[in-house]
């Protein structure tokens, strides 16, 4: 009979409840951490700028007068090193005009504003290096409007495109700005990863790939903040 009493005390045993609070015993492996990669996918820049226009034409009307323009650039980029996207600038230019013997030179205005597609890498080799190279290029198009006042006193202009080509290429300085989550986004999920700041030279063929009348190259440099995201 022992025996037997024996055997009912250990099935009942075994059949209990575990106690309150503590988590049933598992031999199953705590899981791997999760490894994130390069995700990020959208760069946004904007950049004041600073330039000169070489061309005869424009150095006799415009000299040195405001050679200032602000741009805006976003990309949309792979494995956070290559980028497809493109970018749009304005610029201002006051100068003198031309006229004939005698008369007083008419007030001129030059509006300006390149419109690029480009392509763009940047020289990563780990997600928090400070310091970013990169390059970038492609195709230009430079919409136009010069105006004045003619003899009447009444305005005039003209106007038209000029199309080209452009290369660019800096670095990006991670500013010391820790990653901004968003509300409203999955956890972990942040809108805006980085800032930084970044210093490039850049240079524009815009005379038609090379045909006579107003060439508008130009070359210059920039700085200014890129956004990535």
């Amino acid at each position: 009979m022992s025996w037997i009493l024996t055997l009912t005390l250990i099935f009942v045993v075994s059949a209990a409840p575990a106690a309150d609070g503590l988590p049933p015993l598992t031999d199953d492996a705590p899981p791997a951490p999760v490894v994130q990669g390069p995700d990020r996918s959208v760069l946004v820049s904007v950049e004041a700028q600073v330039f000169t226009q070489p061309s005869a034409a424009m150095k006799q009307v415009y000299g040195t007068n405001t050679p200032f323009a602000g741009g805006l650039r976003a990309a949309w980029l792979f494995g956070e090193r290559f980028g497809v996207g493109g970018g749009a600038s304005f610029a201002l230019r006051k100068g003198t005009g031309v006229a004939p013997a005698g008369q007083t030179p008419p007030e001129t205005w030059m509006t300006q504003v390149p419109i690029e597609l480009e392509g763009s890498m940047r020289v990563l080799v780990f997600r928090t290096q400070p310091v970013v190279p990169y390059l970038r290029g492609g195709l230009t198009g430079v919409v136009w409007r010069e105006s004045w006042a003619d003899s009447a006193g009444k305005l005039a202009w003209i106007q038209g495109i000029k199309f080209g080509v452009h290369v660019g290429g800096g670095v990006q300085i991670r500013l010391p700005f820790p990653e901004i989550n968003m509300r409203n986004r999955r956890i972990g999920d942040a809108v805006l990863d980085d800032i930084w700041l970044h210093v490039e030279g850049w240079a524009r063929s815009a005379n038609d790939f090379g045909r006579d009348g107003l060439d508008l190259s130009t070359a210059g440099a920039g700085v200014g903040l890129t956004f990535l995201m």
